[in-house]
């Protein structure tokens, strides 16, 4: 891969192919779920798109829930809205 060529990822509530710098890694661990700053932590990684209204779509239809396999709990949208940008 050439190095000004950043790896993609995909967005689980848009499908659509990210780079990884806008998007947002969360993890599933035996603490529970827990949003990856480093984007390099253990475990298996889920990536949403570092949009205030896709992150607001994800909670409204509980899209984490059915991806996650776990019940997500309001304070993890909450500090992913509080991590996001605003939509362009």
């Amino acid at each position: 891969m050439p190095k000004n060529q950043e790896p993609l990822r995909m967005c689980v509530v848009t499908r659509k192919m990210l780079p990884k710098s806008d998007l947002i890694r969360i993890v599933v661990t035996s603490q529970g779920i827990i949003i990856d700053k480093t984007k390099k932590m253990d475990g298996r990684g889920y990536w949403i798109s570092n949009d205030i209204d896709v992150i607001r779509q994800a909670h409204r239809k509980h899209i984490l829930d059915k991806v996650l396999r776990h019940k997500v709990e309001d304070s993890l949208y909450t500090d992913l809205e509080a991590n996001a940008s605003v939509s362009k």
